[in-house]
């Protein structure tokens, strides 16, 4: 999908989001925000021309585990049906890279990565008359600026000192699936838990030598944040 096709399906969700009738506007407004624990899968990457000419590195950058970071979004509701813009972002930190061409090999290294995401969402509130738990549902498209780094030793040869072998911003479409629950504290105020799976697809760069590159960026994230109605 090409990027002029990828903002033609997001934008006009944004639009529609933006053009909501002015008198529905004073009651079922919404504004978030909530800290995100995300648990990326370890990023699979080819490098072309690498090692040599005409070669193809395979590497997998292998992260710490969790990374951290945040999000806040405003929405509106329509009965049980919601809509929301969400900007986010999350860092998740590499401790090493292990590749493959075709001899393996495995290195430390200093680096990670960086997701910020530009989102537009839509939710089903499911009813529950006798619980004050709201369960809910729903997903999201957009677009995630990914900003990949790996310093490490050469992968091949004598040990070196550390050098910057990836420094670059990807980005590419991205789509979540989302499941939580709100738990009222007011008429206006409820904290909220979900879980959210994002996939921004395989996304292409250049490393440091000019050469292009392509990594999978996908994983599971965990928000716990708030909510306030206005």
């Amino acid at each position: 999908m090409s990027d002029q096709s990828k903002y033609s399906v997001v934008i006009p969700v944004f639009l529609c989001f933006l053009a909501a009738p002015a008198p529905a506007l004073a009651h079922d407004w919404y504004v978030s925000g909530a800290a995100t624990m995300t648990m990326l899968d370890d990023p699979d990457s080819v490098i072309h021309n690498a090692p040599t000419p005409g070669a193809t590195l395979y590497i997998t950058n292998v992260l710490k585990g969790t990374g951290w970071g945040g999000q806040l979004a405003i929405g509106h509701r329509f009965g049980p049906l919601r809509v929301e813009a969400e900007a986010g972002r999350t860092h998740t930190a590499a401790r090493r890279y292990v590749v493959t061409a075709p001899i393996t090999n495995d290195l430390p290294q200093v680096g990670g990565d960086t997701v910020t995401r530009f989102m537009a969402n839509a939710y089903f509130d499911v009813p529950l008359r006798e619980s004050g738990i709201r369960p809910y549902f729903g997903g999201g498209i957009g677009d995630a600026s990914v900003h990949v780094t790996t310093k490490a030793s050469r992968p091949f040869g004598p040990p070196t000192a550390p050098t910057q072998l990836i420094d670059d911003h990807v980005h590419g479409f991205a789509w979540q699936a989302i499941a939580g629950i709100a738990l009222p504290l007011s008429s206006n105020l409820s904290v909220t838990a979900q879980y959210r799976y994002l996939d921004a697809g395989t996304l292409h760069g250049q490393d440091t030598r000019g050469q292009g590159f392509d990594t999978r960026i996908r994983g599971h994230n965990v928000d716990l944040g708030v909510r306030l109605s206005f």
